[in-house]
């Protein structure tokens, strides 16, 4: 087996440099999610709104609010 060409001061900037890609794409990702499960939120919880079976309206409510507790924990940073 051969051993990589690159020096211990060449691996060790391509590490920092995948591990900053990496932390940049899932930050790019959780904020998708946040920013989809907001929207569908809202829609659920407006919908509910116009709507006039109380059971319906129930359900959308809720789902809204599901949507909107993961919206809420995509977006805060543990």
């Amino acid at each position: 087996m051969q051993g990589s060409d690159l020096s211990v001061d060449e691996k060790a900037r391509f590490l920092t440099s995948y591990e900053l890609q990496r932390s940049s794409r899932e930050e790019r990702e959780r904020m998708i999610k946040a920013i989809t499960h907001g929207l569908i939120a809202v829609l659920n919880i407006y919908n509910g709104t116009q709507q006039e079976q109380e059971s319906v309206q129930t359900a959308l409510y809720f789902v809204g609010g599901v949507n909107l507790l993961a919206a809420i924990s995509y977006s805060v940073e543990f």
